[in-house]
């Protein structure tokens, strides 16, 4: 997963980074169900405009999706992160901080690169 295009420069959210995370999404973890609505007999990212939902909330792509651009937000700040002397951490975890590992920081800028740190 690379935030840099091919002029070295910092690529946003679009819509490659979108169909990069279905890809992987379904050759990795995810069945069809999971991260697309089933409407009419086809699969939709998004229920089209003015169609109904059927009843069907994907839930478990927002679990899905989070962890995908938690790596991804990673990947874009790395860089940012060195310059300062820091590291980019996912899932951090600081007591002190009220950082649990029930509810870990989704990504921190850290002094060192350990994913549990003290104040």
């Amino acid at each position: 997963m690379s935030s840099l295009n091919q002029n070295n420069k910092m690529a946003l959210w679009n819509n490659e980074t979108e169909i990069q995370f279905f890809t992987e999404a379904l050759k990795n973890f995810a069945s069809p169900e999971q991260i697309f609505y089933n409407l009419q007999g086809g699969y939709y990212a998004y229920v089209p405009k003015g169609s109904d939902a059927e009843g069907q909330t994907l839930q478990s792509r927002n679990s899905l999706i989070g962890q995908f651009t938690e790596k991804w937000c990673k990947t874009l700040f790395e860089p940012i992160a060195a310059e300062l002397g820091l590291f980019a951490i996912n899932g951090v975890v600081c007591e002190e901080l009220g950082l649990t590992k029930q509810s870990s920081a989704d990504l921190a800028f850290c002094t060192t690169n350990n994913r549990v740190v003290a104040k």
